[in-house]
């Protein structure tokens, strides 16, 4: 795995629940290379058609003139909803795919079973997209039964952790099962999920808790 770069982060300003403003993206930026990264995907939530991208590409530029400095590159990317797979068109899904790449980083809901997942990667991955599916460990579906995650790698497609939950208690769902995944090699990549700098300053204590031979 790449600890050296972020798939999932919230560092764009002013676009959903992740940095407020400028100045918080800055820090988050000064605690991210403080964690020893080199790479960050900006991913935005993009749940529907209305997502502001005039105003993602505009925030995208000041951060990026904030993270040249520090020797930190920013990729364009998007946290997508499957539920907005249906707003954009399956067929348009490649333009949401991290910069420079054909990765797209797939979220589904919590609480309820991925809505005809088989069909709509299947879609995905014969425009040639690599799908990421984010923070598998929050999914009630997957947290019964591994069972759907290896489903899904069967199918093509990779696992992102979030670091953060392997600092949360013994007893949390999330991380007793982010700690299966780990110990059945299920995951592909492990990125912060970042909202805040607290955030990336608990990035690099959850990486100690990370498994070192998966290091």
């Amino acid at each position: 795995m790449d600890f050296a770069t972020d798939i999932h982060s919230h560092i764009l300003f002013g676009i959903d629940d992740g940095a407020r403003d400028l100045e918080e993206s800055i820090g988050m930026l000064k605690a991210a290379k403080k964690a020893g990264l080199e790479t960050i995907v900006a991913t935005p939530h993009f749940r529907s058609s209305r997502f502001p991208a005039d105003i993602a590409q505009n925030h995208l530029a000041k951060v990026r003139e904030q993270a040249e400095p520090l020797g930190i590159t920013i990729l364009m990317g998007y946290e997508v909803h499957v539920n907005a797979l249906a707003d954009i068109g399956i067929e348009n899904a490649n333009q949401y795919c991290t910069e420079n790449s054909h990765n797209l980083l797939l979220e589904f809901s919590y609480n309820t079973p991925p809505p005809h997942e088989e069909r709509l990667i299947s879609m995905m991955q014969r425009q040639g997209i690599q799908v990421i599916i984010a923070h598998p460990e929050r999914y009630q579906v997957v947290q019964k039964d591994l069972a759907r995650a290896k489903y899904w790698v069967d199918m093509g497609c990779e696992l992102q952790l979030d670091a953060l939950c392997l600092l949360q208690g013994r007893f949390s769902k999330e991380r007793k099962c982010a700690e299966k995944l780990l110990q059945n090699d299920l995951i592909h990549h492990v990125a912060s999920d970042a909202h805040s700098i607290a955030d990336y300053e608990d990035y690099l204590k959850a990486l100690e808790k990370f498994p070192r031979s998966s290091k």
